[in-house]
C-alpha cells in the first residue's frame, strides 16, 4: 500500500497542470497581465468619445465661420444660408434633427452693421464605466454651441 501511494504521488508531481490558476509557475503574471489589459481597454474605449466630440465641435466651428463669411457677402441671414449650413453639417455626419440654426440679423443688413449667427447641436456622448464588475454604458447629451459675430460688407441703397 505505501508503494502504491508513493507511485501515485510521484506520478502527480511529474504531470504538468492544465489550469494557469492552479499552476504555481507564472500564474501571478498572467492574472496581472489580464488585469492590466482590462484597464487599458477601458481607457482606450473611453478615449473615442472625447476625440469624436472635439472633431465634431471643430467641424461645427468651421461651418459657422464659412456661413458667417457668406452672411457678410450677402448682407445678412437668409434661407439660402440656412440650407447651406444644414447641407455642410450633413456632409460632416451631423444629425439634422439635432441642429438648431438661428440669427437675429435677417437680410438685408446695411454696410457696417453687426451680423450674428449661432449654431447649436445636441450630441450623444457615450462613455463606459466599470461598475459592479461590469461595463456600463453611460450616455450624456451635451450641447455644442458656436456663436460668431461680424459686420455686413454689403451696401444697400435706400
Amino acid at each position: 500500500m505505501p508503494e502504491l501511494l508513493a507511485a501515485i504521488l510521484k506520478d502527480r508531481r511529474s504531470k504538468p497542470k492544465n489550469s494557469f490558476l492552479q499552476d504555481n509557475r507564472a500564474s501571478g503574471e498572467a492574472i496581472g497581465f489580464l488585469g492590466v489589459m482590462f484597464i487599458i481597454m477601458l481607457v482606450v474605449i473611453n478615449m473615442w468619445s472625447p476625440v469624436s466630440f472635439e472633431m465634431k465641435k471643430f467641424a461645427l466651428e468651421n461651418v459657422n465661420r464659412i456661413a458667417l463669411l457668406q452672411m457678410e457677402q450677402e448682407g445678412g441671414y437668409s434661407d439660402n444660408i440656412r440650407d447651406m449650413i444644414r447641407d455642410k453639417l450633413n456632409i460632416f455626419g451631423f444629425d439634422e434633427s439635432k441642429v438648431e440654426v438661428y440669427s437675429d440679423t435677417p437680410k438685408p443688413v446695411q454696410w457696417g452693421d453687426t451680423i450674428n449667427l449661432t449654431i447649436k447641436y445636441t450630441d450623444d456622448y457615450e462613455r463606459y464605466e466599470f461598475n459592479h464588475f461590469n461595463y456600463e454604458k453611460v450616455v450624456d447629451h451635451p450641447v455644442m454651441e458656436s456663436t460668431r459675430s461680424s459686420v455686413s460688407r454689403v451696401y444697400h441703397k435706400d
